[in-house]
């Protein structure tokens, strides 16, 4: 990492990067100059540009964020499928019931309390005496403040069953400081309920501050479920929930369950190997709800009798469908137990097994280089459980080129091209008689060899769909893109993005990189879209969506907030508030250590302790307009059209990182 003591074991790596739903194109790349002195460069803004001068990392860095802005907290993130390590029952009380009263309340929780932010909640029962099912997709928020955060689109539940006429108060935020949720009680047969004093079943929640009080009167005897609903407007999000309170007001005592004695042994029906698929699809049977079991939970054992990893079902029902996800080939055991709290669990008499064969992926090719003398030097990503590569070059009219790889290698040389030609490279992973579909890239052979340029896409809210890179570097231009908002900037906390770079030796190159891009389109959501350049000490693996944490500098357009006292930006927050969605700026992430890296993993911490994030502005367009929200990018989705776009709004930028022997300029 940048300042540490494997210093020169390391190289740093100059980048384009890309987050949020954007895709830029003609993005003109002037060759690195290696040099010590600052240049004079271009502003393409007209209005007056505030030049950000970050120094190495070692010297004293402030705690605040230079703009004096809120630093944004990243989004919780979702999982498809609920899973924990452990096996029994899912959940306690934590509150007694009284006079027909039954609480959750997620700050008191036996199990949520306990959690760290981002946490997968186990399905089961909540809440007095086990009044609340939690169901599907759920986790701790990534706040302070406690909360289940339901899955979007009703993949994530909490319901509860009213025996009489009952009234119900349920506190509930968006996933985050900026963000907007949806939130609906439905009945069993979908319809929504409309709270007191509303007009619509669907309640809009903003942010996470001031929290929300909804509140429903005379509900009728059924089941009802707290979601965030398919057909919201605000579907990409799920909803917090702080605490629900039913107070079942004629129903009298709940009738007693019934007895566990007469409760049937749960039931595996199947399991089979998906085709073409990583997905193991194991069917149940066994009756879980009041009068049945409080959860299912089917354990996946490997051959070695090893528990892989457990899910727990809490769903009223009686048949139930849940996928596993191998990370390995092999052979595994599954089996099922029915819970109920204060009752042995009961086991089904079966198990079933399944030989799992992991299917390869596709390569991804991170680079296609002409390295000279006829010769193309092609790197990838490693295939999980590969045996060796087949490395092609392939041009109309010509002989193809191929070498093979072994399994632990994952760069070729092809020789014997012809300069000028414009090739085809193809690797094809080989297990056995398996072999994948081609990763792809096109090269041009040239007489001298070229500057290796890589790129990979990384990080939370990622994925190789929606994200890449066309086009390559040596030939003057690329397009990298990030849609369907995939991709996150966030100055607090970790990015998802996909990144176009090339790598730097510190000890022996100072360097200066301009960029021409011209944005093609993007769209607001909550301002942590964005794009630019940066310069990284580490990058994150291709396909990886797990958060990256490394030291970076940014020029960025993104949301950057500043304050302003009249002639100057200031770090006096009773000056005029400027919120830019989108604007300029310069941001440094820095304190990251290779220790904190490895604790992160362990789940010793969840983010790096010297952890220190600084933005500033690079542009005050707006500054003389009063407070407010401003906008500065143009070509943006007219379906989400941003606040305040300021006159002759930019689609065209020229962005700039110059290190020289006092430290890094941002421009």
């Amino acid at each position: 990492m940048f300042g540490s003591k494997g210093r020169k074991e390391r190289k740093r790596l100059i980048a384009l990067l890309l987050a949020g739903a954007m895709v830029l194109s003609g993005m003109g790349i002037n060759p690195i100059s290696v040099q010590a002195e600052e240049t004079v460069v271009e502003q393409v803004q007209e209005t007056e540009p505030v030049e950000a001068v970050i120094e190495e990392q070692g010297e004293e860095q402030g705690e605040e964020t230079v703009s004096g802005g809120d630093v944004v907290m990243p989004e919780a993130e979702e999982t498809e499928v609920l899973e924990t390590e452990e096996t029994g029952e899912a959940s306690a009380p934590v509150v007694q019931n009284a006079d027909g009263i039954y609480v959750f309340e997620a700050a008191i929780d036996a199990i949520i309390s306990k959690l760290e932010k981002k946490a997968a909640i186990p399905e089961g029962k909540y809440g007095t005496d086990n009044y609340f099912t939690l169901s599907g997709t759920a986790t701790r928020g990534n706040s302070n403040t406690y909360s289940a955060e339901l899955g979007k689109v009703e993949n994530g539940t909490l319901s509860f069953t009213v025996q009489g006429t009952a009234s119900v108060t349920i506190s509930i935020t968006s996933t985050g400081s900026s963000n907007t949720s949806d939130f609906a009680l439905l009945k069993s047969d979908g319809t929504k309920v409309i709270p007191d004093g509303e007009t619509t079943g669907i309640i809009t929640v903003y942010g996470t501050n001031p929290v929300k009080e909804v509140k429903y009167s005379k509900l009728e005897a059924g089941t009802y479920q707290i979601c965030s609903p398919k057909d919201g407007n605000n579907t990409g999000r799920g909803v917090r929930i702080l605490s629900a309170k039913v107070s079942d007001t004629t129903g009298g005592s709940r009738p007693a369950r019934a007895d566990w004695s007469t409760v049937e042994a749960p039931t595996l029906v199947s399991a089979k190997q998906i085709t073409d698929k990583n997905d193991i699809e194991v069917k149940v049977t066994g009756l879980v709800g009041y009068d049945g079991a409080d959860t299912l939970v089917i354990t996946m054992k490997d051959e070695a009798g090893t528990v892989v990893k457990t899910q727990s079902v809490a769903k009223d029902g009686k048949d139930f469908t849940v996928t596993f996800t191998p990370e390995n080939s092999g052979k595994y055991v599954f089996s099922v137990v029915a819970t109920r709290d204060g009752e042995e669990n009961k086991a089904a008499e079966n198990t079933l097994d399944v030989d799992f064969a992991l299917v390869l992926a596709t390569p991804v090719i991170s680079s296609a280089t002409s390295k000279g003398n006829n010769s193309v030097e092609v790197i990838w990503g490693a295939v999980k459980e590969a045996t060796g590569y087949i490395v092609t070059a392939a041009t109309e009219g010509e002989k193809e080129v191929t070498v093979t790889a072994k399994a632990d290698e994952t760069t070729a040389l092809l020789t014997g091209l012809i300069v000028g030609k414009t090739y085809t490279i193809s690797v094809v992973a080989v297990r056995g008689e398996d072999k994948t579909n081609p990763g792809t890239a096109t090269v041009t052979v040239t007489a001298e060899a070229q500057r290796v340029w890589s790129k990979s896409t990384y990080g939370s809210s990622t994925d190789s769909k929606n994200n890449g890179v066309i086009g390559n570097a040596n030939d003057g231009k690329v397009t990298v893109y990030s849609e369907g908002g995939k991709g996150k900037i966030v100055p607090g906390s970790t990015d998802g993005l996909t990144f176009y770079y090339t790598a730097i030796d510190p000890e022996t190159e100072n360097f200066t990189l301009t960029a021409d891009i011209h944005v093609d389109s993007w769209t607001l959501s909550n301002g942590q879209e964005g794009f630019g350049m940066m310069a990284a000490d580490a990058v994150g693996s291709n396909g990886d969506g797990t958060a990256f944490w490394n030291n970076t500098y940014q020029a960025i357009a993104t949301k950057v907030e500043y304050y302003w006292d009249g002639e100057d930006v200031t770090t006096d927050s009773s000056a005029n508030k400027i919120s830019m969605k989108l604007g300029l700026g310069a941001i440094s992430r820095l304190g990251v250590t290779a220790d904190d890296v490895a604790a992160i993993k362990n789940g010793t911490i969840t983010m790096p302790a010297g952890y220190v994030s600084e933005t500033t502005t690079l542009e005050t367009g707006a500054a003389t307009k009063g407070p407010g929200t401003y906008n500065l990018v143009g070509n943006w989705n007219k379906k989400a059209e941003p606040t305040g776009n300021l006159e002759n709004p930019l689609t065209d930028f020229r962005l700039q990182i110059q290190r020289n022997n006092t430290g890094y300029y941002l421009r």
